[in-house]
Order: C-alpha cells, then sequence, then structure tokens
C-alpha cells in the first residue's frame, strides 16, 4: 500500500522501478500498478510479480543490509531500510528466543517483501 502511495503523490513508476532494480535480487520481477475503485473512493492498486522464481526466501538480516547496501538507492533510503529490516530481526528475535545472529527470515526475506520495504 505505501508503495502504491507513492505513486499516487506522484512517484513515477518507471522511476520506482529503475531504483529498486538496483538491489540486483536474483528473480525476475515487475510491479503492475492499475487505478480501482474501493466503493465511491479510486484508489492505486500494486502488485508484485516474480518470474524465473529462484529465490529461496530464507535470509540473514545481514543478507539482506548487504544487499541494501549494495544498492544505487540514497542514503537516507538505505538507513531507512536497514532500521525497518533490524526492527523485524528484533521482533524475530525476540519471539523465536534467539539473537538477532541466528534470525533467518521466511517471508520477510522473500523478494516481493524486500521489494515492497
Amino acid at each position: 500500500m505505501f508503495l502504491a502511495a507513492l505513486i499516487d503523490a506522484g512517484l513515477s513508476l518507471d522511476d520506482l522501478k529503475s531504483k529498486l532494480a538496483t538491489l540486483k535480487l536474483p528473480d525476475t520481477w515487475d510491479i503492475n500498478v492499475e487505478k480501482v475503485m474501493k466503493g465511491a473512493i479510486q484508489a492505486t492498486s500494486l502488485g508484485i510479480s516474480i518470474q524465473n522464481h529462484v529465490d529461496t526466501h530464507h535470509r540473514h538480516p545481514q543478507d539482506i543490509h548487504d544487499m541494501i547496501q549494495g544498492s544505487g538507492l540514497s542514503e537516507k533510503i538505505c538507513k531507512t531500510s536497514y532500521a525497518i529490516f533490524d526492527l523485524l530481526a528484533e521482533a524475530e528475535a525476540k519471539v523465536h528466543g534467539t539473537t538477532i545472529e541466528h534470525v533467518h527470515f521466511h517471508e520477510v526475506g522473500a523478494v516481493d517483501s524486500i521489494l515492497d520495504i
């Protein structure tokens, strides 16, 4: 929903795709956007489709940090992304009674989740 809101606020879909492509994810992906009606309100629906799926989904927080660090995303976007994944890692560690170093993300480590965050 956040990415769709950014597009509604004026972010170009092409700019979004080109920035996210710098993450060099292992799968081929695409973002599809369409205008929909939710009752009497027009909204933007955004979906991420994944082709040639080779992703394992099981990534450690450091794997995701490395992807972000090696991207062409701005420093501000990288810092925000790190902070989000760090919070998720802390929550996972707490729930599973382990340390952040031993956390591995399942769904959060999937390509569509990484692109969304």
